[in-house]
């Protein structure tokens, strides 16, 4: 039971139950434990190591968050803000929603559903896992980190990109989406999605002003089931898949 102003100065590892008195800043905290409640506080980094869960509605945050490789964090039906960094680990779980909305940030891990906020600027860090069916909306800038390594972004709903084009550049990177991918946005690009491959259950929907598909090397594997289509068309001109692969039981018009 805490009932001093914040732990900003520190970082605090809570075991057991944290129980407020008063105002309250939850500063740096770890929650450690088995089956905790994350209370209603300003925290500026959140880390579960251990099992905790969002009871009332989602708390405020400055700065990172992080799931431990053996932690978990269930975030109910919320809709969590983080301006920092997301470091899911094995598992965020819920139905509700992780909003990023920093400039220079990374994001990994296993989220129920992802939000990148208009203005947002973040990077998927080795390998983002989205377990929620609906449909993913981004309207901020989100990449495959282009760092030379893998980097694996798996989708099993619809993907919409809704404002800036997502970046994908180094040929070993790939992007699983299993519903639509639709690519809407309002400025010309011609070199975001120039590399890396995207495989695709769904159709694509490319009705925006920029080269959704642009100049490149980039590669396109239809392996959904049934009958879908790419729709192609850019205000400021063409886009185009350099490379078109038909897998499975997929009919693509």
């Amino acid at each position: 039971e805490i009932s001093v102003p914040s732990l900003t100065a520190g970082e605090g590892d809570i075991v057991g139950t944290l129980n407020v008195f008063g105002a309250y800043n939850g500063g740096n905290a770890v929650f450690s434990g088995t089956g905790q409640t994350v209370p209603l506080l300003a925290y500026q980094n959140l880390t579960a190591t251990g099992t905790a869960a969002l009871t009332t509605a989602a708390p405020t945050m400055t700065g990172d968050l992080t799931v431990g490789p053996s932690g978990q964090l269930d975030i109910s039906a919320y809709t969590l803000t983080v301006p920092g960094n997301v470091d899911a680990g094995n598992t965020i779980i819920g139905t509700g929603t992780v909003e990023v909305t920093g400039v220079g940030k990374t994001l990994r891990g296993v989220l129920p559903n992802l939000s990148v906020a208009l203005g947002a600027d973040v990077q998927v860090d080795s390998a983002l896992t989205i377990t929620g069916t609906g449909i993913q909306y981004i309207t901020g800038h989100l990449a495959l980190a282009a760092d030379a390594k893998s980097t694996v972004m798996t989708v099993p709903g619809t993907l919409e990109f809704d404002g800036v084009q997502a970046s994908i550049k180094e040929p070993q990177d790939t992007l699983y989406v299993g519903g639509d991918l639709n690519l809407y946005g309002t400025a010309p690009d011609t070199t975001s999605l120039s590399d890396g491959v995207i495989v695709l259950g769904g159709t694509v929907n490319e009705d925006g002003q920029f080269y959704a598909l642009g100049t490149g090397n980039n590669k396109l594997v239809m392996n959904g089931t049934g009958t879908h289509s790419i729709w192609l068309y850019g205000v400021y001109g063409p886009s185009q898949v350099r490379h078109l692969e038909v897998t499975g039981a997929d009919t693509v018009t």
